[in-house]
């Protein structure tokens, strides 16, 4: 090793940010656009480059704000939002849609996830459900589950962070640079070559991208192809690192350190399907256990009654009963969580990026997913019936709506 060798990890902060933009210029080939992106108010704000112009990010985030940049490049930038608004390129981030190529695979572990129930329940609050319906009962308790592992992640957080790291140091390849984010790790393993993607096989390379991060152990909801990570160089500011914040600082890069893409393709085509496993959320003594289990999100028919329920029911409104709150315009948190990571599309969906969300799944949601999910344990048929029948007892404004061959009691 050279002499005069300088462990990433211990280089100054200015010599992280070099180091960063090296990585961002081997990342963004083969596009025409590329972001920078902070969180502003109750969203998010885009900073847009030009390929090959790499340059910083502009001092003023880099001294106050959540520094992220998106791992891929674009084509183009988008001229409309998710909810199909005209809105100012600032205001708009990258669609998988419109990713021109890819530099790298990559995957986000975070520290969180790897505390164990008995390790967070001292900090256990329960709720009080008593009059809530099923559903908001559902939501009390998912929001004292965050809560109480948020209580006990910084008790510990050098410990779960190397359990997070340990994830990362067994990969069946060695990453090209990994960083600490703070409240865990994001790691990329870079390409021997770009790697083109189009409408013809952009759902093969999402599918790679998603397959791999389940190799890796990593966040499933931090997989999709336009996904932004932190800046190593930046500082992450959440108020749990205290007044002067966490830096995020790179724990190793070697930009000579490339994979074939069929290489590591080759590595998650082998993999099983994902099993299926039901998803709870813990229910203190006292209350049924049927509480804590969520259905899995369903692929639902082509029926002319979730039609109807699609078209006369809003979908932020739904959500709002379930325990979602407000986070920004077209932003939404998921019950006890406080990253918006729900964004409202035009059309009456939703994109959801929290493996934490009883909602999460690899599509859009529409109203009739979120019914199924917390009024029917997705149970389709059941649903149907409900719908049919008209029989939703919390849905009068629906029923009101609907047309009466819908409506009419089953013989």
């Amino acid at each position: 090793m050279n002499g005069n060798y300088v462990p990433p990890h211990e280089l100054p902060i200015s010599e992280q940010l070099d180091l960063a933009l090296r990585l961002l210029e081997r990342l963004h080939r083969g596009g025409d656009w590329w972001l920078y992106s902070r969180p502003q108010g109750k969203g998010y704000e885009s900073d847009w480059r030009k390929a090959g112009r790499h340059g910083p990010p502009r001092a003023s985030w880099l001294v106050r704000d959540h520094v992220f940049f998106g791992v891929h490049p674009h084509a183009d930038i988008p001229t409309k939002n998710a909810q199909g608004k005209k809105r100012d390129q600032r205001w708009v981030r990258g669609t998988v849609h419109n990713i021109a190529a890819i530099n790298a695979l990559f995957a986000e572990l975070d520290a969180k996830d790897t505390i164990q129930q008995e390790e967070w329940l001292p900090y256990y609050v329960t709720p009080d459900v008593g009059t809530m319906e099923k559903a908001q009962a559902r939501g009390a308790l998912q929001k004292a589950q965050t809560a109480a592992i948020d209580a006990a992640l910084p008790l510990r957080l050098d410990e779960y962070k190397q359990r997070a790291l340990a994830a990362v140091q067994v990969a069946p390849v060695r990453p090209s640079a990994c960083w600490d984010s703070g409240g865990g790790y994001q790691a990329v393993w870079l390409l021997d070559a770009t790697f083109p993607v189009t409408d013809a096989n952009r759902g093969d390379v999402a599918a790679v991208q998603k397959e791999w991060v389940r190799l890796i152990g990593g966040d499933p909801a931090a997989s999709d192809l336009n996904r932004v990570l932190r800046l190593p160089g930046s500082v992450n500011r959440k108020p749990k690192y205290g007044p002067q914040g966490h830096p995020v600082t790179f724990l190793w890069c070697d930009l000579d350190l490339c994979y074939g893409y069929t290489t590591l393709a080759a590595l998650v085509s082998p993999l099983a399907p994902a099993p299926v496993t039901p998803r709870t959320v813990y229910v203190p003594d006292g209350l049924p256990a049927a509480l804590g289990e969520f259905a899995e999100v369903p692929d639902l028919p082509f029926h002319p009654a979730i039609d109807a329920y699609n078209a006369a029911t809003d979908l932020r409104s739904l959500l709002l009963q379930y325990g979602y709150t407000d986070a920004a315009p077209g932003r939404m948190h998921r019950p006890g969580g406080n990253t918006a990571g729900v964004q409202l599309h035009a059309g009456n969906t939703a994109s959801i990026y929290s493996s934490g969300d009883p909602l999460w799944c690899g599509h859009r949601i529409t109203p009739a997913h979120a019914l199924c999910v917390f009024e029917y344990d997705g149970d389709i048929k059941a649903m149907l019936a409900g719908l049919t029948s008209g029989q939703l007892y919390l849905f009068s404004s629906y029923a009101a709506s609907m047309p009466a061959a819908h409506l009419a009691l089953p013989n």
